[in-house]
């Protein structure tokens, strides 16, 4: 009995690191309509594990920081376990509607706990990619105030700014006696 246990213990590992090798790989995150000079910073909220394809599932573990916060994000994401390691899996249910909201909770988290970006970059144009990057949802910044969103590499994201440092304002001052 022992032996077989063992045999499905080798069978089991082989497997997982198999599909890890498939998890495998760097990816990109592109901002488009970036604002020149103004810092955008990326943070890595979750390792991807492993992706099947077929059935379009994502098993992710916490980016180093963020497990805390994770355990604690369960309108979102579920807690499992594999022989004692946790992973984490989008609960059913969860769609974009809930995303901009988990967004909020992950960058709040990152400014309290001090968690520092996985990458930080100046715009020099209105285009900033960060490459090189290990598969995973990452939560993306800027200087100019705004969250952008959380997007998962695989292989490539496109993220498109929508703020702008100094919008266009027209402002007109008649005095009421002489109406000039």
């Amino acid at each position: 009995m022992k032996n077989i246990k063992k045999l499905f213990g080798l069978l089991f590992a082989f497997v997982i690191a198999l599909v890890q090798v498939n998890a495998a790989g760097n990816g990109s995150i592109t901002i488009n309509k970036a604002v020149v000079n103004e810092t955008y910073s990326i943070y890595i909220v979750l390792d991807l594990e492993t992706y099947d394809k077929v059935n379009n599932h994502y098993i992710y573990r916490a980016a180093s920081g963020w497990e805390t916060f994770l355990d604690g994000a369960t309108d979102y994401l579920e807690a499992k376990s594999e022989n004692g390691d946790k992973y984490y899996v989008w609960k059913d249910g969860v769609d974009k509607s809930k995303a901009k909201e988990f967004d909020e909770k992950a960058y709040k988290y990152a400014k309290d706990n001090n968690i520092t970006p996985t990458k930080t970059t100046k715009a020099t144009s209105t285009s900033v990619v960060f490459d090189n990057l290990k598969l995973g949802y990452y939560l993306v910044n800027s200087s100019v105030g705004a969250l952008l969103h959380l997007t998962t590499t695989n292989p490539t994201a496109t993220v498109n700014e929508k703020n702008t440092l100094n919008p266009n304002v027209d402002k007109n001052v008649l005095e009421n006696s002489t109406g000039t």
